[in-house]
C-alpha cells in the first residue's frame, strides 16, 4: 500500500494527514515532506502528524519522525503526534518514541491542549 500524505492548517498549527504504511519503502517521502512543511514555517513552526489513517509503521517510519522533531527543535518549534488507540499507538509505546514526543490520542487533543494527558500512555506493557 502506498502512503498518502495531505497537509491543512487547524487552530495555527500546520498539520500533515498520514495514511496507508509507513515503512522502508515509503518513509524518506514522508521525511521530505515534514521537513519540507517544517522548514517553510520558519522559526517557532508547529506541526502535528496526524497518524490516525496509518495502517502500520516501521523502524523506518518512527526514524523520519524523530528526524523532524530534530528538525522543529532547530527551528524553535514543535512537532506533535496525533496517535488513536491501536497497532501504531502500541508500536510507538512500545519503543518509547511517547516519551520523546508528545502523543495526543485526537488531533483536536493535538491542536488545542498545552501537554498530552497521562491517561494516553497507560495500561500498556512497555
Amino acid at each position: 500500500m502506498d502512503l498518502k500524505l495531505t497537509s491543512g492548517r487547524r487552530y495555527g498549527w500546520s498539520v500533515v494527514h498520514v495514511e496507508g504504511e509507513l515503512d522502508i519503502a515509503t518513509a524518506d517521502q514522508l521525511s521530505e515532506r515534514l521537513k519540507r512543511d517544517l522548514d517553510r514555517r520558519g522559526p517557532r513552526a508547529r506541526l502535528v502528524v496526524d497518524l490516525s489513517g496509518l495502517e502500520f509503521c516501521d523502524a523506518s517510519g518512527l526514524r523520519a519522525l524523530l528526524e523532524a522533531d530534530t528538525t522543529a527543535r532547530r527551528l524553535g518549534g514543535q512537532l506533535r503526534l496525533a496517535i488513536p488507540e491501536g497497532r501504531v499507538l502500541r508500536v510507538v509505546r512500545l519503543t518509547g518514541l511517547d516519551q520523546v514526543l508528545p502523543v495526543f490520542p485526537t488531533l483536536h487533543d493535538a491542536t488545542v491542549r498545552s501537554s498530552p494527558e497521562k491517561s494516553v500512555t497507560a495500561g500498556v506493557p512497555r
